[in-house]
């Protein structure tokens, strides 16, 4: 288990992470990404922050967009059918988030076939991994593609005076909790 240090986490998740990260969904919002209201509203539900004005602004004018029928449905008001032409076909994010999933065995796997003298041709490289992991080869190439260039510059075999080592890390997304909804000013 790694912990981190209060001042990297709080770099990383504290309060003027959260504005900063709110100030650019803003901008990309009205950049006409509106996936960000969305992402604006989940990262606020995250942290418990206060939606922003702008995003309230949206929130509500969508609101009234769906009932005088400016806005056809909770897609358009949250930029769903933008990303749905940009992604072309749900499969593709499936096929994104499957890859996303395999990252870690597929690099390692990698990892491995390289320091055994392994070459990085299509065939020889990846068919392998892809029928040792149950994979399809083009989903070892993406995850390659992606991923792995540091794959590449990794010896072709191994110096006994050299350990080497593979290590990824995701850090789960943190949640505030605990604050109240409303204050009574009472």
């Amino acid at each position: 288990m790694i912990n981190l240090s209060t001042g990297l986490s709080e770099q990383l998740w504290g309060n003027e992470a959260v504005l900063r990260g709110l100030d650019y969904l803003e901008k990309e919002f009205n950049n006409g990404h509106r996936f960000c209201l969305f992402l604006t509203i989940a990262m606020c539900a995250r942290f418990q922050a206060v939606i922003p004005d702008w995003a309230a602004t949206a929130i509500l004018n969508g609101e009234t967009g769906l009932e005088d029928g400016d806005v056809v449905d909770m897609n358009q008001l949250f930029g769903w059918d933008q990303l749905a032409k940009e992604e072309t076909k749900i499969t593709n994010r499936r096929n994104k988030a499957r890859r996303k999933k395999y990252k870690k065995q597929v690099l390692a796997e990698l990892f491995v076939y390289r320091l055994g003298g392994g070459g990085l041709n299509t065939e020889e490289a990846f068919s392998p991994v892809a029928e040792k992991l149950g994979l399809s080869r083009r989903d070892v190439e993406a995850i390659y593609r992606d991923y792995g260039e540091f794959v590449r510059h990794i010896p072709q075999s191994r110096n006994s005076d050299v350990i080497h080592g593979f290590m990824d890390a995701n850090l789960d997304p943190p949640r505030r909790y605990g604050r109240k909804i409303l204050e009574d000013k009472s």
